[in-house]
């Protein structure tokens, strides 16, 4: 049986807005940068520190950071392949290194870690 939180998620009580920064980049036909577009979109969240178990997953290199665990009813996935996405929490930037997506939920679990910090 698994975990449904889409009525957590759903509830404004547990969740706070957050606004994401998307940038897509493309390359023309000699791999240099054309245009880099950036595209807010707005969510709701339930937002936590993310567990050293869940930062295992992540690369090697990023695993040393502060990481957060946002839990969306939001499909990630469709704000474009390849594309950065970051967003500011609490006065620190973040950046969305892996998308989960909870499929009989409808809902996704991303890790998020701190920018700025080697």
């Amino acid at each position: 049986m698994s975990l449904d939180l889409s009525a957590i998620l759903s509830d404004p009580e547990f969740t706070e807005p957050l606004t994401l920064r998307v940038t897509a980049e493309s390359v023309d036909a000699h791999g240099r940068l054309v245009e880099a577009a950036e595209v807010l979109h707005e969510i709701r969240a339930n937002i936590q520190m993310a567990s050293p178990e869940e930062r295992e997953s992540l690369p090697e290199s990023a695993r040393d950071k502060a990481t957060l665990a946002v839990w969306t009813m939001m499909d990630l996935d469709t704000l474009g392949e390849g594309a950065a996405i970051r967003f500011d929490w609490r006065g620190t930037d973040y950046l969305i290194q892996a998308v989960e997506p909870w499929p009989k939920g409808g809902y996704v679990r991303a890790l998020a870690t701190q920018e700025g910090v080697q």
